[in-house]
């Protein structure tokens, strides 16, 4: 379910789209879409810019950055991070042992490219001062799940509930050993996901026409974005079988921008280059639900299960407020195919920084899990490429 912020965001652009389209109508009527394009020479009216409304659809395919590598449960540089673990093996000398770290990390994550939308509508009146509004969706972009066998996973147990009974002799005497148990699973699964979609308005100012026939348009207004990532880990098998995680970080960001846009026409061709600034606050959401050793309450007590631990259930929420700068860059050739149609194709870049992402996170604790946001600063790069049509642009 969206934030109140985000429907209201959404509410005011739709306002904005019921409020334009009467006056849009009237002026498309007299636009002449489909008229032949006015191709003059070098200084005619084929170079001056367009006013009235004008509306821009994209398709992208665009990528974004997977998160930094992290390890999966602790480090080894954590103080805990390596442990020496022990299991019986029912003969003699009747224990076995071995030191155990975290054995996978995150890096095997792709930033693969996945298809968008990318909405414009708005519009330059004569005195050239108009107002921009923008929006646009980048489809989940999904890694393939990663299947792994035999890994250990390193937990901090700071109760020692992962110690079990390694050896049991009735006796008489009757002898027990407890030791440390191997933290570590027979089948491990790891999935990403991330989404992003954006939405802003903007007033604008466009400068008379350079010598060289170019022009510039300044604009400033407010925008929102977010980044929602989710980080899923199923366990099984093995002394802590069965156990899952599933992390959520959500990058809620808003703020005010400027930006900048320069374009010449000559003849059916057009060269567009924009970059925007953005500063904003960056409201962080993280959510966690987490069931580890779920087969325990079967097993406890048992040699080489844990000895008074069945198991534990979890569900962690968090907030946490960042400032969150970003640069917007886009490139694109526009060719005229009639007087106020047009296709373009382009390359858009965009950068920010104070973003959250879900594997980074994670705090491996017995007996519950949680969220770690110490590291929740971290750059995050989208790009792709663009083509559209625009009407009267």
């Amino acid at each position: 379910m969206m934030p109140n912020r985000t429907k209201l965001l959404v509410t005011l652009g739709m306002l904005v789209t019921l409020w334009a389209i009467p006056a849009a109508a009237q002026d498309l009527q007299g636009m002449q879409i489909f008229a032949p394009a006015d191709v003059s020479p070098y200084g005619g009216a084929a170079s001056r810019a367009n006013l009235g409304y004008f509306f821009s659809f994209d398709g992208l395919y665009w990528s974004i950055s997977t998160p930094k590598t992290s390890y999966i449960g602790l480090p080894p540089t954590d103080p805990e991070g390596t442990r020496t673990s022990y299991w019986g093996i029912g003969v003699f000398p009747f224990v076995s042992s071995e030191v155990q770290v975290s054995g996978v990390t995150t890096g095997s994550f792709e930033a693969s490219f996945n298809p968008g939308t990318r909405v414009e509508f708005g519009r330059v009146a004569e005195d050239n001062h108009g107002w921009l509004f923008s929006t646009f969706r980048v489809h989940k972009q999904t890694e393939d799940p990663e299947y792994f066998n035999g890994v250990p996973i390193i937990f901090r147990d700071p109760f020692g509930l992962m110690n079990g009974r390694v050896f049991a002799d009735p006796g008489p005497p009757p002898i027990i050993i407890v030791q440390p148990l191997p933290m570590s699973f027979e089948h491990v699964v790891v999935n990403n996901e991330v989404e992003t979609w954006n939405v802003e308005f903007n007033l604008l100012y466009r400068t008379p026409q350079f010598h060289r026939g170019g022009y510039l348009e300044f604009f400033l207004g407010p925008r929102y974005m977010e980044v929602n990532e989710d980080f899923n880990v199923i366990a099984e098998g093995g002394p802590m079988a069965d156990s899952r995680w599933f992390t959520r970080a959500e990058n809620h960001m808003i703020g005010g921008q400027l930006g900048l846009r320069y374009f010449k026409k000559s003849f059916r061709w057009m060269l567009n280059l924009e970059g925007r600034f953005f500063a904003g606050l960056n409201r962080q959401n993280f959510k966690q639900e987490a069931v580890l050793g779920s087969q325990l309450i079967n097993n406890r007590g048992q040699i080489n299960y844990p000895e008074g631990w069945s198991g534990s259930t979890s569900n962690t929420a968090l907030s946490k407020d960042e400032w969150c700068p970003g640069v917007e860059v886009r490139a694109e050739l526009r060719y005229q195919l009639a007087r106020s149609l047009s296709l373009r194709a382009g390359w858009t870049g965009m950068w920010f920084d104070g973003i959250a992402r879900a594997s980074n996170v994670v705090r491996y604790e017995l007996p519950n899990m949680g969220i770690d946001a110490s590291d929740n600063r971290q750059g995050l790069f989208i790009h792709g490429v663009t083509v559209g049509v625009d009407i009267n642009r």
